[in-house]
């Protein structure tokens, strides 16, 4: 298997986890934030799913170093 084969199936499998962590923040966050305006709650609402981008790009930039570290 390819390096980035390995890479990518990883980064995939670890989104799970990653993007439903970050959506129970988002959802604690918005049901915290009940009564803020509705500007402020799409806010909160943007900054979740600019995270559910980065978290596989940084996962993805991390996995080679961890499987470098292993062989």
């Amino acid at each position: 298997m390819t390096m980035l084969a390995h890479v990518a199936g990883w980064t995939l499998i670890h989104f799970i986890w990653e993007g439903a962590a970050i959506a129970i923040i988002v959802w604690i966050a918005l049901r915290l934030a009940r009564k803020q305006s509705a500007n402020v709650r799409y806010l909160m609402a943007c900054a979740g799913l600019v995270a559910m981008i980065a978290a596989p790009a940084a996962t993805a930039r991390t996995l080679p170093n961890l499987i470098d570290a292993d062989a």
